[in-house]
């Protein structure tokens, strides 16, 4: 049965691992197998994700890989079936009665993670840099219709996400601050919608809606040795992954910042800004910011009350910093730096300068044109 069968390296195809290591999430089990990764969708049922059936897990699975290639090439190989034998064991592909799916992947080395590398002080502006031209490219190349954009981030949606992130942790969040806390956090972000409902339904109308990453935080970013690759985006709905592109980004300024490195945070904003042009997306950032690390505080409280994960990966959930605690605390008031986007936003000519006054300032063009992908050629 899973997740136990797929631990022995007899279940894989050969040339089968010499040893298998479980990594649980909320919604998946990782088997890393040798440079080999097996990734099983769980099937749960979490109110934003619905993986009770093996027909969603498998649309799901050949969604993974065909969104992830986008940010990630060479990294998500395909699609195995699992099977079941005669004696009732489940195998990764082979003979037997087809009982599941999974993603297979390249296995990416931990030591060029950007959370990893951050730990030990050794991310740096350039490797801000590239994620940021990637994250702007991949926008730029990711329109969506009218109609999507509206479906997705009109006040109206943007608000359904706000209450509904606050009702799928109505019974968690008191683990972790009162709930007259959270409730004020609810009603502060839920206000911001309402009194910038012309903001939103312009950035709708700019084309600033994007079929984006969606979980654009620090242990999905990769340097690898045949460069930058970024995995693990939303594929279950892509009401997650349709977005205003700050709500894209903020995941990672957020990530950056609740990390204690607003520096790292800002230059990020700046550099994505320059980039693509959208200096507009300081306005917004802050609420985005907040949102994200409610989401943030979500996952991590989810994972810690499952019961049906091992009480070291439960503990690890609740404890690690700055996951759950600190997010949510995040989340509470305008991080304090607004001052430093309200002065960039009035000197678009100059952000960079605001952002770090020891850094030069990259490059001008804007990522979203033709004149600017030749430069960089």
């Amino acid at each position: 049965m899973l997740p136990d069968d797929l631990l022995q390296p007899e279940a894989w195809p050969q040339p089968a691992p010499p040893s298998v290591k479980l990594v649980e999430t909320h919604v998946s089990w990782v088997f890393v197998g040798g440079r080999q990764v097996i990734k099983v969708k769980k099937p749960v049922a979490l109110g934003f994700v619905d993986f009770r059936s093996v027909e969603r897990r498998r649309v799901a699975c050949e969604d993974e890989v065909r969104l992830n290639t986008r940010l990630a090439p060479g990294v998500y190989l395909g699609v195995l079936p699992i099977v079941r034998d005669t004696g009732g064991r489940l195998s990764i592909g082979g003979d037997g009665e087809i009982v599941d799916w999974a993603v297979h992947m390249r296995r990416l080395d931990d030591d060029t993670r950007a959370d990893v590398l951050l730990g030990r002080g050794a991310l740096t502006h350039d490797h801000i840099n590239s994620v940021a031209r990637a994250i702007a490219d991949l926008h730029r190349q990711s329109a969506v219709s009218e109609a999507t954009a509206a479906r997705w981030a009109s006040v109206s949606a943007i608000e359904r996400n706000v209450l509904e992130n606050f009702g799928q942790t109505a019974k968690l969040s008191s683990a972790y601050m009162e709930d007259r806390a959270a409730d004020e956090i609810e009603q502060a972000q839920v206000k911001f919608v309402a009194d910038h409902e012309s903001l939103i339904s312009a950035r709708v109308r700019a084309g600033r809606i994007r079929d984006g990453h969606g979980d654009l935080r620090l242990e999905h970013i990769y340097f690898d040795s045949e460069g930058l690759r970024i995995i693990d985006c939303v594929e279950f709905d892509e009401r997650y992954r349709v977005e205003d592109v700050c709500s894209d980004v903020a995941f990672l300024s957020m990530d950056l910042a609740g990390q204690n490195r607003v520096d790292l945070a800002e230059w990020l904003l700046a550099r994505y800004a320059r980039l693509s042009g959208d200096y507009d997306l300081y306005a917004l950032v802050d609420f985005y910011e907040g949102y994200r690390a409610w989401v943030r505080a979500k996952v991590s409280a989810l994972l810690a009350a499952d019961a049906g994960v091992d009480e070291g990966t439960r503990m690890r959930a609740a404890r690690s910093s700055p996951y759950p605690r600190r997010r949510i605390i995040f989340a509470k008031a305008s991080p304090p730096w607004s001052r430093v986007r309200t002065e960039a936003r009035r000197c678009r000519s100059r952000p960079f300068s605001i952002a770090s006054h020891t850094r030069p300032s990259p490059s001008t063009s804007p990522a979203w044109s033709d004149r600017d992908r030749s430069a960089r050629r």
